[in-house]
């Protein structure tokens, strides 16, 4: 049987293979590596997860784990980004963010996968909250500006719409 501190260094080694394969733009591999890594470490001890009642513990173990887990969806998050699986970017990030709830990187990451998903609200709103965090993270800002661009061009194509249904016609008096 393996033991909790094995687990743990299995999951390690998993993310660093998983960081490797990054490096070499090969997403789907690192991927494979950060979702190993916490299939090693899923339940030893995570918000909403259970702990085996027969392990205990420490406080060491638990930041250990939390901060091993919250690593692991951030890469996992990152990989579905390159990939363009913005659904799972957004899931990643959302347990993520249920791990640590102002992680500016869940937050942006997520927003960058509801600009690619148009959904223009919810990616102003996590932009918004790293930038009052890191007001001059210039990668953010940029996100930001593709997002304002997005915006107009959206209430373009809005108005002619509007003014496609409510134009003037040609009335028969």
């Amino acid at each position: 049987m393996t033991t909790l501190s094995e687990k743990i260094t299995i999951a390690k080694k998993k993310k660093e293979e998983g960081n490797e394969s990054f490096k070499q733009k090969n997403y789907v591999d690192a991927l494979k590596g950060y979702h190993f890594g916490y299939l090693y470490i899923k339940g030893l001890d995570a918000k909403n997860l259970p702990i085996p009642s027969t392990v205990e513990l420490t406080a060491e173990q638990r930041r250990e784990i939390t901060e091993l887990s919250l690593s692991l969806f951030l890469n996992m998050a990152a990989c579905h980004l390159q990939l363009h699986k913005y659904d799972k970017v957004i899931e990643d990030c959302n347990k993520a963010l249920g791990l640590s709830p102002e992680n500016e990187k869940a937050l942006f990451r997520q927003g960058q996968a509801y600009l690619a998903l148009n959904d223009l609200e919810k990616a102003e709103i996590n932009f918004e909250k790293v930038l009052k965090t890191s007001p001059n993270d210039h990668v953010v800002h940029n996100e930001f500006k593709r997002l304002r661009t997005k915006q107009k061009e959206a209430d373009q194509q809005q108005k002619k719409v509007f003014a496609a249904m409510f134009g003037p016609t040609s009335s028969q008096e």
